[in-house]
């Protein structure tokens, strides 16, 4: 939980801000230019399929996301699970971090 007004993180069980006394919200809406943003990895891999599961998991959850390609799937474009060594790198805003992690951990293990 979020304040709109401070930007302060709160555990999911309070629900007013103890310094602005408003309403918290799930997210924050991203106010920012994406350059500005600071983009943290949160997960690598193998193949876009796996790649855009997470994505999935990610939308679900309105958490902002992208995915970086290493070279050869994205210059041949390989949807299927991928290339020996090929991988598909996750990335949130930092504020997203830990919510994301424990989404995707889950999924994963």
């Amino acid at each position: 939980m979020y304040c709109p007004s401070c930007k302060a993180e709160f555990i999911d069980s309070i629900t007013i801000c103890s310094d602005c006394n408003i309403t918290l919200v799930e997210n924050m809406a991203l106010n920012e230019p994406l350059e500005n943003i600071n983009w943290v990895k949160v997960k690598e891999v193998p193949g876009k399929v796996f790649g855009e599961m997470m994505g999935e998991i990610l939308d679900s959850a309105e958490i902002p996301y992208f995915l970086k390609s290493d070279w050869s799937a994205s210059a041949y474009n390989i949807a299927a699970a991928g290339l020996a060594g090929s991988y598909v790198q996750v990335y949130v805003p930092e504020n997203f971090c830990d919510k994301a992690n424990n989404l995707l951990t889950e999924l994963m293990d």
